[in-house]
Order: structure tokens, then sequence, then C-alpha cells
């Protein structure tokens, strides 16, 4: 899921500039942005199935230690506690 989030992310935002959302494209453009595009969808599909393969649950939610370390702060909204 850490990993999905961002890549979706990408993922429309490209799919919104390649549909001239931001601004007309040349022809090549369009084309870099489209080959972009089919990349991101490439890498979700093999996250995807590495999940499985690993036999995680889909349901799997990241520890207060991950999110703090990812998010600066722990599930509660605190700040992580730090080991010094």
């Amino acid at each position: 899921q850490e990993i999905c989030q961002p890549l979706s992310v990408i993922n429309c935002s490209l799919s919104m500039v390649v549909s001239d959302k931001a601004g007309v494209l040349t022809p090549t453009q369009a084309t870099m942005l489209s080959l972009a595009t089919e990349s991101i969808v490439r890498v979700e599909t093999l996250v995807k199935n590495l999940e499985k393969i690993a036999g995680m649950p889909e349901d799997l939610k990241p520890d207060d230690a991950i999110r703090g370390a990812l998010y600066g702060k722990a599930n509660d909204g605190k700040p992580p506690a730090t080991n010094s």
C-alpha cells in the first residue's frame, strides 16, 4: 500500500497531462507521457503480484514505527518517540 499510493498519484497526474488538462502536448510529448503511464501501470501490477506471492493480507497496515519513519508522526498524530 505504501508503494501503490504514490504510484497511483503519479499515474493519475500523467493521465491528466496526457488528456490535455494542463495544456496541449506535442505528439512527441504525448508519446513519452503515454510510455510513462504504461510503465506505472506495469509497476503497479508487479507490486500487486509480489504482494500475492508474499501472502500479504490486503488490509495490512504499517505499524506506528513505520508510519513515524515515513511521515514523522505516529497513529495518534503525535510525533514518534525517539530513542536518543
